[in-house]
């Protein structure tokens, strides 16, 4: 492996662009920020070798190999984190270390920042203990609590966190922004409202991974509470 420029800090992801989702996005805004003072440490993917030659930041991969493991397993989670530990290891003059995610992220951020004797962060985006079996909740609770920092992409994580570990947790709020030159108000066109099944009016767009623990229930719970044809509500996503 080629030798790197000393980073300050060390960034560690399970995933990360070109492989899309929204905390990679979120991760990779911070990481463009701060592109001077991070590496980031994630897995190896086909096709990823265009991205990372045009990141302004270093993008260090290894493989992961904990999801060959049958069904969900603690033992995967921590052979993925020894492996993007390891990786992370050969970064010099790290003094902080960054989970992008709670698992199996934190696991490999907190071995590292022993070893190096610096504090490390954790950010959490969703339910703290979301698909968690009983040795994974206190494991998470236990890298949570020592963290130095708990970075909340959103205030419900923020309020989790504070309920689970008291008023003093360490929890900073980073909600992520919007780039308004891409993403602003228009003109809504007829043929997009016929394809999702919309009529004229007011409606809510959500747009995301039909999962449980998205609670897009509570969406249609709300609506559902309004005057009839108050709201109309559009799901997009898979699952």
């Amino acid at each position: 492996m080629a030798q790197m420029m000393p980073r300050e800090c060390v960034v560690i992801s399970n995933d990360h662009l070109p492989h899309i989702g929204g905390s990679r996005l979120y991760v990779h805004k911070i990481s463009a920020l701060l592109s001077a003072r991070i590496a980031l440490v994630t897995r190896l993917r086909p096709g990823s070798d265009a991205f990372d030659k045009s990141a302004v930041y270093p993008v260090m991969r290894t493989h992961l190999r904990g999801g060959l493991l049958p069904g969900p397993s603690f033992m995967g989670e921590a052979l993925d984190a020894a492996a993007l530990a390891q990786t992370a290891a050969h970064v010099p003059g790290t003094r902080t270390c960054i989970a992008a995610e709670i698992m199996p992220a934190s696991y490999a951020a907190a071995w590292l920042a022993m070893r190096r004797g610096v504090s490390y962060g954790v950010i959490v985006h969703d339910e703290p203990f979301s698909g968690a079996s009983a040795l994974e909740s206190v494991a998470r609770r236990m890298l949570l609590g020592n963290a130095k920092a708990l970075i909340a992409s959103s205030g419900f994580p923020a309020r989790r966190l504070r309920e689970i570990f008291a008023s003093e947790a360490p929890v900073f709020m980073a909600p992520p922004g919007v780039d308004l030159d891409i993403f602003s108000a228009g003109p809504i066109r007829g043929k997009t409202l016929k394809r999702l099944g919309l009529s004229a009016g007011r409606f809510l767009l959500c747009v995301g991974r039909l999962k449980k623990y998205k609670n897009f229930a509570a969406v249609i719970h709300a609506a559902a509470r309004l005057r009839r044809g108050a709201l109309q509500v559009a799901l997009i996503g898979t699952g």
